[in-house]
């Protein structure tokens, strides 16, 4: 059975084209983080304006551009954190049906 059948989803996070983690949320987690970052242009727990340069939704993927020059870890802190306040929970080794593919200035 497919995780998006069952009622949860499965959200990997990309970092420089690699898996960095997966997240395990409620179905319509990744709808809500969606909505967030491409309609209004924020991230979950992040409340100052400009952090989001860019966020475009295709094909089950959520490309997204960060303001500032931050590290693979800090993205991945960055993407925890929202993640979290999305109530979605690491869960490593699961396959993912919802990609979000981040990157910000270098």
């Amino acid at each position: 059975m497919a995780a998006i059948e069952s009622g949860v989803e499965i959200i990997a996070v990309i970092i420089d084209g690699e898996v960095c983690q997966t997240y395990q949320g409620l179905s319509g987690t990744f709808a809500g983080m969606v909505y967030n970052c491409v309609d209004k242009k924020v991230l979950p727990g992040f409340f100052w304006d400009g952090l989001v340069r860019q966020a475009e939704f295709k094909d089950r993927k959520l490309f997204l551009s960060l303001t500032g020059n931050h590290s693979r870890e800090e993205l991945l802190e960055i993407l925890d954190i929202a993640l979290l306040n999305m109530v979605a929970f690491p869960h490593p080794g699961s396959e993912a049906v919802f990609f979000i593919e981040t990157r910000s200035d270098k």
